[in-house]
């Protein structure tokens, strides 16, 4: 015999008449069966520009300052994206064009003679540290989620140690940011 529950979610299940009842001790009293369509979605549609972040994203790659006096500002040799045109090359820093919250991430590989340790500043002030220890070509990296205002300069500093960056076509250092939302 099965459970009385397996009974009455059947007779739910099949019922469309409201006066159909299904004794029991609680006085279960199915309700009638609704249809609902499916909604209806436009693939074809876009959003706007504040629901998906925005058109604010930068990305550099490629150190081009190797041997620097400390703590230096971390130059980049290319840009691979900068949507917004919010990136300065010539000063390698992000200048933030529209208040909001801005997800940043960094890498960077050390030379293989000294550790280094590299930030991510914003307003000459570090938001969050990368350590790599003295070996072979050691990999650091961090991120951050950042509430930015128009105007406030984030960058990339070397503090300590040396970085590494491949003299032909493999890239080590980067540098990618992009605005998530407005505020």
């Amino acid at each position: 015999m099965l459970p009385r529950c397996f009974i009455m979610a059947a007779l739910l299940a099949i019922s469309t008449q409201d006066d159909v009842t299904v004794p029991s001790e609680t006085g279960f009293r199915p309700r009638p069966m609704v249809t609902v369509p499916p909604p209806t979605i436009n693939i074809n549609a876009t959003l706007p520009a504040s629901a998906i972040g925005g058109d604010v994203a930068f990305s550099v790659k490629k150190a081009a300052n190797l041997t620097l006096s400390l703590p230096a500002t971390v130059r980049f040799q290319e840009v691979v994206t900068n949507a917004g045109e919010a990136w300065h090359q010539n000063s390698s820093e992000f200048v933030v064009p529209a208040d909001g919250g801005y997800f940043l991430t960094f890498n960077a590989v050390g030379g293989n003679s000294s550790d280094f340790t590299m930030a991510l500043m914003k307003n000459k002030v570090p938001q969050v540290n990368a350590y790599g220890t003295l070996s072979h070509f050691e990999h650091a990296s961090n991120s951050a989620f950042l509430e930015l205002h128009r105007g406030d300069v984030v960058y990339l500093e070397l503090q300590e140690g040396m970085i590494y960056d491949h003299p032909f076509n493999e890239t080590y250092t980067t540098f990618t940011g992009f605005l998530v939302y407005h505020i």
